[in-house]
């Protein structure tokens, strides 16, 4: 080796932090380049040399510079090294993705904050820049172009991910398929980390569709600091589990979500929502903010989430846009199945509901089990059909209410329906303190200016109402507080400010009471 190459070397050597113990020269396009005595079977095999620069490992990845190399990566010996993009790379004609399910890219890319574009997929399945990922890192990389599966499982940048950290990506242009179609990834398979990354495709697909991942089928989900920019559609329009989300469009497993935002229109026929469309698992949202119009021809929609059947956990959150369904409609989350933990967030967009059972909320269109709300402002008019409320529409279990405020008008359209300021049906009980409505409330059978219907174990202190409720219905309840309270309540500290118009029951503070009812402190 001369004086100048062995210069060269000792110095590419301490860039990199890597000792190298012995030189060898690989020839390949380019000319000859100092390599470590290790060489890796991609360049030495199957790769014939095309890379130039680097040995495939996480220390010295190879360069990838051209379309031929980006390509290379896909033959068998290559499909496990590490790369490092140094140019932007533009692709022409029909592209073949890199891996398969059953030999998957298993390195890494890191695309140096360069571009990829052009890239144009079309086949059945496992359509992507890559096919398949396992246990893998991307980051630093922009990718454009249109994939299309007449099958499922496609993404601008992978069809499958059975596990893989994304940081740092940016997809744009066209992704479509029958169904597991994401922005980024088709279906993951196992776990996923997302942080800075940004869709500005349009995913469009039958089923579980998504701005970053069509499917997940377990595991975990953690996304930071991202943002969705494109409109999410999934076509099929009969009333059974689709999932379209501006994230995720259906998930098996748990999802944590944060610092992000969804700014496109999210269209489905059933589960739908600004950031997830259907979760099996327990979802944490932390400081999001949905803009995009969210859309149902059937049910379940939700500003952050259509259908949840785990836990909700959301803090720091703001919907910003309308959201509509036939049925099960809220600001945060159409229809939860479990419990929900909601601070200090807001929803500001109309949520309608239009079948004539319809529930429609400013925060959940229906809850199974309990809530706890803290700090938070529903400022959107709330329509339903049957259940219309403030905060919730109907709920199976207690509720937990402090300083909350409502500023939309609530409408219950049915003859026989509940609307409340707050909540439009509370099943079991309700604990409200510190809490306005200033939304005027109508409904069929019952409307109360905090609570349409309590079935038990009330209380509702220092709190106030200051809108008009009005019950259209022949029969119909009205109260300023509760229109019907069936047992065991305490109000104390409350006020009534609005006018109460109803039928045969109607009350300054309470349509109708039952036993056990304490009323102290309290004026209408």
């Amino acid at each position: 080796m001369d004086t100048r190459r062995r210069r060269l070397c000792l110095a590419f050597t301490a860039a990199t932090a890597v000792a190298v113990t012995a030189v060898a020269v690989v020839g390949g396009p380019g000319g000859p380049v100092p390599a470590s005595a290790a060489v890796s079977d991609c360049n030495g095999g199957t790769g014939a040399g095309v890379f130039v620069i680097g040995d495939g490992s996480a220390a010295t990845p190879y360069h990838v510079t051209n379309s031929a190399q980006l390509a290379a990566i896909a033959t068998a010996d290559c499909l496990d090294e590490h790369y490092l993009q140094q140019a932007d790379i533009a692709l022409t004609g029909s592209w073949t993705p890199i891996g398969t399910s059953g030999t998957p890219f298993t390195g890494s890319y890191d695309g140096g904050d360069h571009t990829i574009s052009g890239l144009a997929v079309t086949g059945t399945t496992e359509l992507g820049l890559f096919g398949t990922l396992d246990n893998v890192t991307i980051r630093r990389l922009g990718v454009s172009g249109t994939v299309s599966a007449s099958s499922t499982k496609a993404g601008l940048l992978a069809g499958i991910a059975i596990a893989a950290v994304i940081s740092d990506v940016s997809v744009s242009g066209r992704v479509s398929g029958g169904g597991y179609v994401g922005g980024l990834v088709g279906e993951v398979q196992t776990s996923v980390g997302i942080s800075d990354a940004v869709n500005h495709s349009e995913v469009v697909g039958t089923t579980y569709v998504g701005g970053f991942i069509g499917f997940m089928t377990s595991g975990q989900a953690t996304i930071v600091s991202s943002a969705n920019r494109g409109a999410v559609s999934a076509s099929a329009s009969v009333a059974s589990p689709k999932g379209a989300g501006g994230f995720i469009g259906e998930i098996a497993g748990d999802a944590t979500i944060s610092a992000s935002t969804n700014h496109a229109r999210i269209d489905g026929g059933n589960d739908v929502g600004g950031f997830v469309g259907r979760q099996q698992g327990d979802l944490i949202a932390d400081a999001l903010t949905n803009e995009g119009i969210v859309s149902t021809t059937s049910t379940n929609a939700g500003g952050l989430a259509g259908r949840l059947e785990g836990h909700a956990t959301i803090a720091m959150s703001v919907n910003r846009a309308s959201v509509n369904g036939a049925s099960l409609a809220g600001g945060l989350v159409g229809n939860l199945y479990q419990s929900i933990d909601v601070a200090n967030s807001t929803n500001e967009g109309d949520v309608t509901a239009t079948s004539s059972f319809a529930f429609a909320g400013g925060f959940v269109g229906n809850l199974g089990s309990t809530a706890t709300i803290t700090n938070g402002t529903n400022d959107g008019d709330v329509q339903g059909g049957a259940y219309a409320g403030g905060f919730i529409a109907t709920m199976g279990g207690s509720a937990s209410m402090d300083a909350a405020a409502n500023h939309g008008a609530i409408t219950a359209t049915g003859s026989s329906s509940d609307a409340g300021g707050l909540i439009g049906f509370a099943f079991a009980s309700a604990t409200i303190t510190n809490s306005t409505n200033d939304g005027a409330v109508q409904g069929g059978d019952r409307a109360g200016g905090l609570v349409g219907y309590i079935g038990q174990n009330t209380t509702i202190s220092a709190s106030t109402n200051r809108a008009d409720t009005t019950a259209t219905g022949s029969l119909s309840g009205a109260g300023g507080l509760a229109a019907f309270v069936n047992t065991d309540a305490t109000i104390t500290d409350t006020t009534n400010e609005g006018a109460v118009q109803g039928g045969s029951r109607a009350g300054g503070l309470l349509g109708y009471i039952g036993q056990n009812t304490t009323i102290s402190s309290s004026s209408n």
